[in-house]
């Protein structure tokens, strides 16, 4: 297979490597294009850089700074094409969800995050005037995950950079190369150090998170993971999620039938905030299986190229093998409906990342809460239901950061995305985005003399 050649970028500069890493088309198993792995020198270098372009571009004028990143966002729309490829090999992605990850991530991104600004307010009181202000943290770097390579990305270092940080992208080992080409192109429209890209083994999250040097951790991915960057640097981090689904027996089976598999198998099951636990009332069970079933068998899976592709395959080795153990545990194949298995299994109680859906029935609706609360994550919810106010209690009651009401879960950057419990700390997307990369900081003016308070 023909490769092409990979950078890292520090502090503007391509930067290769004595050592060379691949990852592996998850459609065919094929290896991908080689990228060099960052030593703990090219991590130094990056961090220096980072700091020191920090001091310069936390200065450039607010509008000026967003001026930069919209020319960075109209130079991304050539390469629009490529990035929908590089998704469909390095992801396996349909064709169809790569185009809309590549749209999001290169254009709506770019023009939600920056239309923000950061707001200043005023407080007066009897002998001083106060302003609260908002300036960056500093060196911000943002670990991504294996499942939304380019969307993520996007998602942290837009806000960041919109803020005055500086930012260091380190992408999963499974999916470096859209992050690799985005830097490549942000090179012609930032400052060099602004906005780098350091891929590598596993070593180098370890060296970022303990580094004085960084300011903030921006991570996105599984618990376990986010509780050892939490251990090692104490900063934000984003964790897991084994969100539940409540149908309630007064709605329309066959009208939401496949919107409810939709959301537990969009992007194959790879989605932090998919529906994971399905709980359909005792009075409509059989019929919603039914229905689910059939709505399974419409569902197309095949290789990112073929149309119609809804399921791709499992992005890497390691996600294939840890879902084989929950497969092989309640079911023999993928993708599919699992009916009634029992709740202690690890399909109920572990985020599963790939096309099985576990269904359970319920009769009281105290007891299905209690049960969809049963989780030490907290990230995610949806509930089903004509009547309004029986939606908004079961709603309130779900302990997640998201509740989508009559619909599968469809996140936005427009709307804060925040885990409960181990499902992480802070928030990302909405519109305070600026404001998470960002301290406070208070001026006081004293217009009298004398104590106050």
């Amino acid at each position: 297979m023909q490769r092409k050649n990979n950078s890292n970028v520090i502090n503007g500069e391509n930067s290769s490597s004595k050592k060379f890493y691949h990852s592996l088309d998850p459609c065919t198993g094929k290896a991908l294009w080689d990228a060099p792995v960052a030593t703990k020198q090219d991590m130094e270098d990056s961090v220096l850089a980072a700091r020191e372009s920090f001091e310069k571009w936390r200065k450039v004028p607010f509008g000026e700074k967003v001026k930069l990143l919209e020319e960075f966002g109209k130079g991304l729309k050539p390469h629009y094409q490529q990035f929908t490829e590089l998704l469909m090999r390095e992801n396996g992605k349909p064709k169809r969800l790569a185009g809309f990850e590549t749209a999001s991530a290169c254009g709506d991104a770019f023009d939600f995050f920056l239309s923000q600004e950061l707001p200043e307010t005023t407080i007066t009181l009897p002998d001083r005037e106060v302003k609260l202000k908002y300036v960056p943290v500093g060196v911000v770097v943002a670990i991504c995950p294996w499942n939304f390579s380019l969307g993520q990305a996007s998602l942290k270092f837009l806000p960041a950079l919109a803020a005055g940080n500086t930012v260091i992208l380190k992408p999963s080992p499974f999916v470096p190369y859209s992050a690799l080409k985005l830097v490549e192109v942000a090179r012609q429209f930032l400052p060099p150090g602004v906005l780098q890209v350091l891929g590598g083994d596993d070593q180098l999250g370890p060296w970022y998170t303990s580094h004085p040097g960084v300011d903030k951790i921006s991570f996105t991915g599984s618990t376990a993971t986010g509780k050892k960057v939490l251990q090692s640097c104490a900063n934000t981090m984003k964790g897991g999620g084994n969100d539940a689904c409540i149908v309630c027996p007064d709605v329309e089976i066959n009208a939401i039938a496949d919107e409810l598999l939709l959301g537990a198998f969009f992007n194959t099951g790879q989605v932090c905030t998919a529906t994971k636990r399905l709980f359909v009332h005792k009075d409509i069970y059989p019929q919603m299986l039914q229905a689910i079933s059939s709505a399974l068998k419409r569902l197309k899976v095949g290789g990112p190229e073929e149309e119609g592709v809804m399921i791709g395959p499992l992005q890497n080795k390691m996600q294939f093998e840890k879902m084989k153990i929950v497969y092989e545990e309640v079911a023999k194949g993928w993708p599919t409906v699992v009916d009634n298995p029992p709740s202690d299994s690890l399909l109920m109680t572990e985020e599963q990342m790939g096309p099985i859906l576990p269904m359970q029935p319920w009769t009281e609706e105290e007891d299905v809460i209690w049960r969809a609360n049963d989780s030490d994550m907290g990230l995610g919810g949806s509930v089903w239901s004509k009547d309004v106010d029986r939606t908004q209690i079961i709603a309130d009651s779900l302990d997640t950061g998201s509740v989508f009401i009559t619909s599968m879960p469809k996140t936005s950057i427009r709307v804060p995305l925040s885990g409960h419990k181990e499902s992480g700390l802070g928030a990302e997307g909405g519109p305070w985005s600026l404001q998470t990369h960002c301290n406070q900081k208070a001026y006081h003016r004293f217009t009298t003399q004398g104590d106050s308070h």
